[in-house]
């Protein structure tokens, strides 16, 4: 196929436009991709011989896509990407709060199952005293005295470590 004018091409800008937000969901990684793939259309489009038009660019858009979506999984994010991430407080919150519960979690499973058991039933499933009480045969004061134990060792697990300026 011989491809007449410009005007064969550029009927697809806005489609690929549209495209690559879609997957995309962010118009500025949308627009580079689109970018990229106008630009492979162009530097091939004289290059090969063409049987579909419309066929080749989707395959195109297809294929640079991928290639897209696989090299963005595989990069290995520098300081100054990380810096751009966190750009907005909530992600910065997210992380910490993230990280704090990771340790707080590891430091539970680290307890002996009296103590964790209650603890989880208590600040996860957030049962009452009294049904934890029933749940495990024991009296409220001794669940209550767990979940005192077990929070001072949480504390001391996750506030030791770091020493004090």
């Amino acid at each position: 196929m011989m491809i007449n004018n410009d005007n064969d091409i550029i009927q697809y800008i806005e489609p690929i436009m549209h495209f690559c937000i879609k997957r995309l969901n962010n118009r500025q990684d949308a627009e580079d991709l689109a970018g990229e793939i106008m630009v492979h259309i162009l530097s091939g489009v004289r290059k090969y011989k063409i049987e579909s038009l419309e066929k080749w660019i989707w395959s195109i858009a297809h294929n640079r896509y991928a290639k897209y979506i696989d090299k963005r999984n595989k990069t290995n994010y520098t300081e100054a990407d990380y810096t751009e991430i966190a750009d907005t407080y909530d992600f910065i919150d997210q992380l910490i709060i993230s990280n704090r519960y990771q340790n707080i979690f590891k430091t539970l499973h680290k307890l002996s199952s009296e103590y964790r058991d209650i603890l989880v039933d208590y600040y996860i499933n957030e049962f009452p005293v009294k049904q934890i009480a029933e749940k495990y045969k024991l009296s409220e004061t001794t669940v209550k005295w767990r979940l005192n134990v077990g929070r001072k060792k949480i504390k001391e697990e996750i506030i030791e470590p770091f020493p004090k300026l």
